[in-house]
């Protein structure tokens, strides 16, 4: 289940993409986070990246870092929102 900030920095992505005359995409890291990957795509995401691996089941800055910079290398985007919580 997405937290009330995920869901909170999805809308704002939405009005800022909306504005921009752009999709809004969602990065998700954790383990076992298929779910919550899906969950994102049905609240609005147009595309997710998925890091999914037992090795970020905890927070590891730089691996949650090489994540998040493989996916905004692959989408290209020129905005970047982050929601930082532990849910």
């Amino acid at each position: 289940m997405l937290s009330k900030g995920s869901k909170e920095i999805l809308n704002a992505g939405k009005q800022l993409a909306s504005a921009l005359s752009a999709d809004v995409e969602a990065v998700i890291i954790g383990s076992e986070v298929a779910a919550a990957a899906d969950e994102l795509a049905r609240f609005g995401a147009s595309k997710v990246y998925l890091a999914s691996d037992a090795a970020l089941e905890n927070f590891v800055p730089d691996l949650y870092l090489d994540c998040m910079k493989s996916a905004v290398e692959q989408s290209g985007a020129n905005v970047v929102l982050f929601a930082a919580d532990s849910t």
